[in-house]
């Protein structure tokens, strides 16, 4: 038996917000992230270093001043 975590719930929540108003998408993807990270109670130091990139630029992603590219 599997139960959703509170922080999931709070992104598809918000996900789901943020669609009814109209959001960018590059403004929602961070949103989630953000939700995510902080529910997992990590930093973004921690994140970004796990996803190969600088704090600042995962800082830019949870803003929703840049998006990732998604080049294979």
């Amino acid at each position: 038996m599997t139960t959703e975590r509170p922080d999931r719930e709070d992104a598809l929540a918000w996900q789901t917000a943020a669609e009814r108003l109209g959001l960018p998408e590059r403004l929602r993807f961070g949103q989630l992230l953000q939700t995510w990270r902080k529910g997992e109670g990590r930093s973004q130091v921690d994140v970004a270093r796990e996803l190969g990139i600088s704090k600042q630029l995962l800082s830019a992603y949870e803003r929703g001043a840049q998006v990732p590219s998604l080049r294979a």
